[in-house]
């Protein structure tokens, strides 16, 4: 009947990927302590882990009602929120970890998420706000940039792209699939150009 070590127990489960008897032990710890945010928070990380995004929501809001939840949890809840394409909440809850976290991993790994929900919900010129911001912070992992570019090109703002890209390009020479991205955001500007003189006839419309 002690909870914590059930907790151990659960843990020790979890980390050695014993997924089903973890969460049984997580859930006896809960049964036993209702009141302790810690046991709430780490079953919802093996929600998360297990791709259960709502029954991850939901444990990390209990255990935010009890206690101080953890920065990396605040993390994964504003992550779930995100697969569960609930982008404000998911803002509202990257924008609560800045408030609390700065260290470069997590300023860098937030303000991602925080990019592309505001893409998400079309909100474009917040996303570009975000991720100039990004572009300043020193250390970055020129990878989670790259994947920010690919989905500008997707959302078809070409001029944030070419900056991200040229970015990394300059910090990472050796990125070829970088410098042929930059051409094809290139090829792909000489071609609206292209395009635009023919959309109208008049002087005046053009």
């Amino acid at each position: 009947n002690c909870a914590l070590c059930h907790f151990n127990l659960a843990y020790a489960y979890h980390e050695n990927n014993q997924i089903e008897y973890a969460q049984e032990s997580y859930e006896k710890a809960i049964d036993l302590d209702p009141t302790c945010s810690l046991f709430l928070e780490h079953l919802a990380r093996l929600h998360f882990e297990n791709q259960d995004y709502l029954e991850a929501i939901r444990f990390f809001h209990r255990s935010s009602l009890i206690g101080h939840i953890q920065p990396i949890s605040l993390g994964l809840w504003g992550r779930a929120l995100f697969e569960q394409g609930l982008y404000e909440q998911s803002i509202e809850t990257f924008e609560h970890l800045l408030e609390r976290e700065q260290q470069p991993t997590i300023f860098a790994g937030a303000n991602y998420w925080l990019a592309l929900a505001n893409l998400k919900l079309k909100r474009v010129a917040a996303s570009r706000q975000i991720t100039n911001k990004l572009l300043k912070h020193q250390n970055v992992d020129h990878k989670l940039l790259c994947e920010l570019g690919e989905h500008f090109i997707e959302a078809k703002c070409l001029s944030i792209a070419k900056k991200i890209f040229e970015s990394v390009a300059i910090q990472k020479e050796e990125e070829i699939l970088v410098r042929l991205r930059l051409d094809d955001i290139k090829s792909i500007e000489k071609q609206i150009d292209e395009m635009l003189p023919k959309l109208f006839d008049g002087d005046e419309e053009r």
